[in-house]
């Protein structure tokens, strides 16, 4: 698989011959009707930051994601163990993303936090 945090067009990702996680970065603004056109992908939902593509630790507004898409999804932007409750019931997406959150410095995991997430996310499944 590969994964485009890009400017992709649907005719850009009809021409790989991989499977396709498409990124799209969302703000209040956001259009969930554009995903419609991406037939072939999984879709990375993170939040948008005009400065980086992803990677921000910030949460979007998920209430606006449509149900019907709701468990479709790779869910990315502020995931925490603080709020993988609420994701888990008020989302239940198909992935997570997770990053930041899990970090003691940028680009380096915390062992326990890492261990604490997983923890709570198995916690969680069983339910």
């Amino acid at each position: 698989a590969v994964q485009l945090h890009g400017d992709e067009t649907p005719q850009d990702i009809d021409n790989i011959d991989l499977p396709v996680i498409k990124a799209f970065r969302v703000d209040d603004e956001f259009d969930y009707g554009v995903m419609n056109q991406y037939k072939k992908c999984t879709f990375l939902l993170d939040t948008f930051n005009k400065n980086e593509f992803g990677g921000t630790g910030e949460k979007f507004n998920w209430n606006k994601i449509p149900k019907e898409i709701k468990s479709k999804i790779i869910l990315a932007g502020g995931v925490s163990i603080e709020n993988l409750e609420n994701i888990y019931k008020q989302i239940n997406p198909a992935a997570i993303d997770v990053s930041s959150s899990l970090e003691m410095e940028p680009g380096k995991k915390d062992k326990k936090k890492v261990e604490l997430f997983f923890k709570k996310l198995n916690e969680l499944r069983k339910l």
